[in-house]
């Protein structure tokens, strides 16, 4: 029904939205979603609370290059994915999951029209 140039004034957003649409039905699978959720010092993509602490949380951040500043190659987006994950970091975007989960998931997601890069890292939240 849509396509990516349906939104090409903010491709993240419409990224965002695709992704938050794929991960609510994990409401019945034991976690709350929440999107552009205040965390640590900024705001997260998407944020997954787990509802057992034996659970891990789990952590988005979505990266998009613009249509002015396009990629050479793969390197480039996964280098994008890369500074999603130093952001989920940097920002420590986990200390919202602190208490209500022992470790958590962290996913850097880099889009660049079909091409997708997606960086991975666990955390510890143990004190």
């Amino acid at each position: 029904m849509c396509s990516i140039h349906d939104v090409t004034k903010k491709p993240e957003l419409w990224y965002h939205a695709f992704l938050l649409a794929m991960i609510v039905p994990l409401r019945d699978r034991g976690y709350e979603v929440e999107s552009n959720a205040e965390a640590g010092l900024g705001r997260v993509d998407l944020l997954l609370y787990p509802r057992r602490n034996s659970t891990p949380g789990i952590i988005i951040e979505i990266k998009t290059f613009t249509e002015f500043v396009k990629i050479s190659s793969d390197d480039d987006l996964k280098k994008l994915a890369d500074e999603a994950l130093t952001q989920i970091r940097d920002k420590d975007y986990s200390a919202r999951l602190r208490g209500k989960s022992s470790s958590a998931l962290f996913f850097g997601v880099a889009v660049y029209n079909k091409f997708v890069s997606v960086a991975f890292d666990r955390s510890s939240l143990q004190s």
